[in-house]
């Protein structure tokens, strides 16, 4: 089973800017690791693939990632809202609505 501490590892590496190595990192625990803890690597691994300039692949593992709670959600719903302003995608305007819609009303 993977570890808490190789998350903390590759938040070190997103941190300090290694974006390789912390994509590395993170992708380590994609398998072997309790849902929480994918969802958490998923999440650094497309903050990772943003710095990096990858937007694409940044939001690839974004969607992919299956969050475990509300706090998650919302974080995964920000951080798809963001990617998709930075590709001038027009379903940014309707996911940053979205995100709007159910800060203002919580049981959405």
């Amino acid at each position: 089973m993977a570890s808490p501490l190789t998350l903390e590892l590759a938040d070190m590496y997103l941190e300090t800017g290694d974006w390789q190595t912390a994509i590395d990192t993170y992708s380590s625990l994609f398998e072997n690791a309790d849902v929480d803890l994918i969802y958490q690597a998923k999440y650094g691994t497309a903050l990772a693939y943003q710095n990096s300039g990858d937007t694409d692949q940044a939001i690839v593992n974004i969607s992919n990632a299956n969050p475990q709670n509300a706090n998650q959600k919302e974080q995964q719903q920000h951080l798809m809202a963001q990617l998709l302003t930075q590709t001038n995608d027009p379903e940014a305007f309707a996911a940053w609505e979205k995100l709007g819609a159910e800060a203002s009303n919580p049981d959405m």
